[in-house]
Parts: structure tokens; sequence; C-alpha cells
């Protein structure tokens, strides 16, 4: 490995190569008996830069120790991986992400940029080992940044409204005329002090820590983060909804479909949506009263018949339609069967009483083995 951070005079005992400027150094005689004279033993100790000067490499630190003593580690490492930053650059540009960030974020743009690669990439939100990492792929900033430096960026200089305009800009390209947005949450632990909204509630990880909660929504159809939004810890996801629904209304969608899961499923959220012009797609709680009445209802009409197999998915379906709660309203109800499913939690739930009645009769023998020794 060639040290191109170090600069030095050729030595005097050396040769150079014209063919590629490899400077060999003439470390010491060997004599050949069988030719009678002496041949010198060369080692290739760097290369030329001009006429006088050399760079060199991991040979000449046995040689010429003196040359390393005041070397400098390089800020890159001498080989990078590009590939995923290539991607990363491409999808930017070809979003107008990019551009909008440069936009909007001004000189930070950059760093931005190092910070969001450095998380996709490393698979990894632990600031402290930014610098580290960096040295090994290409960085949009020209330069690494120390994690100190990522916290004064996150903390003090990205500003709500520059955040706000962003989200406002980036939903305005991608609303479209007709999209369905998949809405969901996630929390995050927090050791951290000084963080408002950091409170202990349902963790998904450790509950004996406080959390921060976040919701998001995406394009269905190519996966486009669209907006966000974070919340206090002790709030439930289900009451989060309405404001997520609003946020959408304020970008100014019209025309879309919410696809949510079965954790929001309750009349106060369903009714908000309708009230706001917008579809829905929605998993809902089997253990509910009407729900459960009308799997009873239709199962035996839906389970390995024929007329009800839907060769796609290789499930069986029905849709009908229903009320769920005690209104006039009547809604659309998918109702699917998956008979490999249903074998996979009946052998379950057998291999479960048989394990139970294992259990119970090695009690049972215990037990009479107890008495007959009293």
């Amino acid at each position: 490995m060639f040290h191109k951070n170090i600069t030095v005079k050729k030595p005097a005992n050396s040769v150079v190569y014209p063919r590629n400027n490899y400077v060999y150094f003439n470390c010491e005689k060997i004599y050949i008996k069988e030719k009678k004279h002496n041949q010198n033993k060369r080692v290739l100790i760097g290369k030329m830069i001009d006429d006088e000067f050399m760079i060199p490499n991991d040979n000449a630190r046995i040689y010429f120790p003196e040359w390393f003593e005041n070397e400098k580690s390089p800020e890159m490492s001498d080989t990078i991986s590009i590939g995923n930053t290539m991607v990363i650059d491409r999808i930017m540009n070809e979003s107008g992400l990019s551009s909008l960030l440069d936009s909007i974020f001004d000189d930070d743009s950059s760093l931005i940029k190092d910070v969001m690669q450095y998380m996709i990439i490393g698979e990894t939100t632990a600031i402290q080992h930014f610098p580290s990492f960096m040295r090994r792929i290409p960085v949009f900033s020209k330069q690494i940044y120390s994690d100190s430096s990522i916290g004064r960026l996150l903390k003090d200089r990205i500003k709500f409204r520059d955040t706000d305009l962003f989200l406002k800009s980036w939903n305005n390209m991608h609303k479209g005329d007709a999209i369905y947005i998949s809405y969901d949450s996630t929390n995050m632990n927090t050791y951290s002090e000084g963080i408002e909204i950091a409170e202990l509630g349902h963790a998904k990880d450790d509950d004996e820590v406080p959390i921060v909660n976040m919701s998001y929504s995406i394009d269905q159809k190519n996966g486009t983060p669209l907006f966000y939004e974070t919340y206090m810890g002790s709030i439930i996801d289900n009451s989060q909804l309405t404001y997520m629904v609003d946020r959408a209304k304020e970008y100014g969608y019209e025309n879309i479909g919410l696809i949510l899961d079965r954790g929001y499923f309750s009349a106060r959220n369903i009714r908000y949506i309708e009230k706001k012009g917008y579809d829905l797609i929605m998993m809902v709680k089997t253990n509910q009263k009407k729900i459960s009445e009308l799997i009873t209802r239709h199962r035996l009409s839906i389970a390995n018949q024929i007329d009800a197999y839907i060769e796609k998915y290789e499930i069986y379906g029905k849709t009908v339609k229903a009320k769920l709660y005690d209104d006039e309203k009547e809604y659309y109800v998918h109702i699917y069967y998956d008979g490999e499913k249903a074998n996979e939690q009946r052998s379950m739930l057998l291999n479960s009483y048989a394990k139970l009645e294992r259990d119970l009769e090695k009690e049972f023998q215990r037990q009479s083995s107890t008495e007959k020794k009293t």
C-alpha cells in the first residue's frame, strides 16, 4: 500500500524503473557462489511522483522508519464502497429529493444526505459510529464530520419551519390523482434526558424505558414515504389516527384510500375517515361482536368451497355487506379462509393439548409415588 500522504526524497542507494516509476532499494548484497560475484537484493519501497520525490509503501517502513514518525492518518480509507451511495444518489436525483433538500437546507443539505445514507447503509441510528463508518463510503459533504457535529445539526440547525416546508413540498410532489396510503406507527426507546415527548407507554421492546411514538404514511404502490408525526410515548396509537388524517387533508390529499392495521379498528376512527371524504381498507378485530357473528354465519360457505376459491392467492374468500355499528351504514366486509394456515394452527393446538396431557400424567404419577412413600 502506498502512503500518498507522505512525500520523501528518493534514497541514494535505490533504482527507479522507468516503465512504472517504481523505486527499488538495494537493501543488501548477496554473494552468488556459482557466478563468483555479488548481486544486489532489491525491495520495492515506493513510487516516484516527480524527478526528485517519491511516496513510500509499507516496505519502506522497515528500512526508513523515520519517514513515518509524523505520519497523519488519512481521512478516507484507501478503498471505499461506492455501490450503495451510487444507488442512493440516483434515487434522490430521480425522485427530486436531492434538489428539494438543497433548496430548503442550503449548506446543511450535503450533511443531511450523509446522515441519511449512513442510517440506510449502516442500518443504525447510533451517531457515535458515524465518523468511522463514513471513511469507507463516498461522502456528499466532501469531508467527514464528528458525531457532535451531527448532534448540533439535528438539535439546533434544522428548524421546525424547514422540516414543515420540506414535508409540504415533498407531498405536493407526490400526492398525484388517486393513491392508497398505508398508515402505521412504531415507537423507539430512549435513555436520553430532556426529550419532552419521551414517556412511559406501550413499548414494543422495553416497557420500563421511556419511548417516543412515531406514526408514518407511505404510498402503498411504490413504498414512497409521504409524511410522519412524532408524539408523546403515553398516547396510544389508536387515538392518534385522527391527527394523521388531518395531516393528509392539510397536504391536499383528496382522492385517496387509507390502508390500516387492526389496531386502528374503532367506530370513532372509521367515522372520522369517512367524514373527511376518504375511503379505507382496514383489518378488523375478530373478537368484535358483529365481526365474530359474520364469520360464524359465513364460514361454512367459504372454507374449502370451490366457488369461494381465489386462485391467485390460494385462499378462500367472500365479500358481504353488513352493518358494523348501531346505525344504517353498511360496509363491505371481506372474509378469508386460509386452509394451510388453519392446518398449522390446528397442529399447534393439538400439540399443545398433547403436551398438557403428558405434563398432567407426570404430575399424577409423581403425586401417586409420594403418597405411597408416606
